[in-house]
């Protein structure tokens, strides 16, 4: 049985600048062997459906401090289809960081990365998501 954990890497900043947002990585990722599998994929993943559809305004961290906005991230989508790394590259708070990749992680599946011959690949993706549009498009401010 696989264990799933979230594990929550963040670098050591001086203490004058921001300390950046964590990367999120699940402990039950393949090895990047798929270094070579990045090298390998011809055609990058592709979403299913939409994936601002996933968040919903009670997905909203509870702990969060009323900060909303963009969180732009790259996913690494495994051969199956399913998000297996979420790298945070901009996010207005820790708390929509982790929770924007737990929600990915969870309900976002794609269509894999393909090499020359079409067979399946891990690849990546870079994906942005508006938690202010999240609240829009229920009518909530």
């Amino acid at each position: 049985m696989i264990m799933s954990a979230i594990l929550l890497l963040s670098a050591q900043a001086p203490a004058a600048t921001a300390t950046p947002p964590p990367v999120v990585v699940s402990p039950s990722t393949p090895p990047l062997s798929g270094a070579d599998g990045l090298q390998r994929a011809i055609h990058p993943p592709q979403p299913r459906y939409p994936v601002q559809s996933v968040f919903f305004p009670p997905d909203y961290p509870a702990a969060g401090d009323g900060t909303r906005g963009v969180v732009s991230v790259v996913l690494t989508i495994d051969p199956g289809g399913r998000v297996v790394r979420c790298g945070i590259q901009q996010s207005p708070s820790n708390e929509l960081s982790e929770a924007t990749c737990n929600i990915l992680r969870r309900r976002s599946r794609f269509t894999p990365a393909t090499d020359a011959s079409g067979n399946p690949v891990i690849g990546q993706i870079p994906v942005q998501v508006d938690w202010d549009e999240v609240f829009r498009k229920f009518g909530m401010n």
